[in-house]
């Protein structure tokens, strides 16, 4: 791995030594992958996808929503990488899907046991063959799962690796991915002063829309409880949502900024994600959330979550 890959380690985090300030974090090298060499991989280079279109994409975590979201096409659509979807996609004999492979985000679950690595490795190898050349790495293990053919895809750096800070996404960098995710825990002042030059931006996709996994689980939770919504101690509603892939825990009042996105754009950022993984999906409101992404106008009922007020409080006290 050359010198200008190589993963950033703070020199004092070791022996209980006070890292670098944030002024001192390295400029990350976001927008440039490492590049493959032998003849095979010079003749294979030739298919992989072209950039990234500026735009709306919708991320779903079901087949059936796919047919919901076309009624407003998106610029891409990210598919959620699940048991389900998988054998949908790989078992053959099913209807086609409603977006082309080509214009499909595979995002893999940030849950990525060991046991798993064989399989999944072997399903990667199938989806590129059936034309999906589109990933979202959501753990530092997947980079792995595309060593043999990385001149062939692209790979976005997810959410889940949490890119809150320059060292985080200098160290994320290192592995060479075509874009990155924000995490849907950042704020509007942490963003900016992460990403500080519009070269650093414009590989970068914003969350602007979505219900945020206050926790999850790998077990089926159905069994247990008879419910499928609650209240918090701060009179917060909740809802559970089982199922045999696990069970997620998410607010009743979505998070959205789709008024921000002007101002987003007036700062350099392209691309941006609405996700629709959460409550059933309904046509009527895909299409009035898309008019409010696509006309930067704001969405009723919604929160905030970190954006403005931030993810830490100084104030806090131990």
């Amino acid at each position: 791995m050359s010198k200008r890959y190589r993963p950033v380690i703070a020199r004092a985090a070791s022996s209980g030594g006070r890292s670098p300030g944030f002024e001192k974090a390295p400029q990350p090298p976001v927008d440039a992958a490492p590049k493959k060499t032998g003849d095979a991989q010079k003749s294979r280079s030739k298919d992989k996808p072209a950039a990234f279109p500026d735009g709306i994409y919708a991320a779903v975590s079901n087949i059936n929503d796919l047919y919901i979201v076309q009624s407003s096409r998106p610029a891409g659509i990210i598919l959620h990488y699940s048991r389900k979807t998988a054998r949908y996609i790989l078992g053959g004999d099913k209807p086609p899907l409603p977006f082309k492979p080509a214009e499909t985000i595979i995002s893999l679950d940030p849950f990525f046991p060991e046991a798993d690595a064989a399989a999944l490795s072997d399903e990667i190898a199938q989806l590129a063959d059936l034309g999906f050349r589109r990933f979202i790495a959501n753990n530092l293990g997947h980079f792995s799962l595309f060593r043999n053919f990385r001149a062939e895809v692209q790979i976005i750096a997810g959410p889940w690796l949490y890119m809150f800070n320059r060292w985080a996404l200098s160290f994320i960098a290192s592995f060479g991915p075509d874009g990155c995710i924000s995490p849907l825990e950042n704020n509007r002042q942490n963003l900016e002063r992460t990403l500080d030059a519009e070269t650093l931006r414009s590989p970068v996709f914003v969350p602007v829309f979505a219900w945020p996994s206050l926790f999850r689980i790998r077990a089926d939770l159905g069994w247990i409880y008879d419910f499928g919504t609650f209240s918090g101690s701060r009179d917060e509603n909740f809802s559970l949502i089982t199922g045999p892939g696990g069970s997620t825990v998410i607010p009743q009042t979505p998070f959205s900024i789709t008024d921000k996105i002007p101002f987003l754009q007036e700062a350099g950022f392209r691309r941006f994600i609405v996700d629709l993984s959460g409550p059933p999906l309904k046509k009527n409101d895909y299409k009035d959330l898309m008019r409010a992404a696509n006309d930067g106008t704001p969405l009723p009922r919604i929160s905030r979550f970190n954006w403005k007020n931030g993810f830490w409080n100084g104030d806090i006290t131990r």
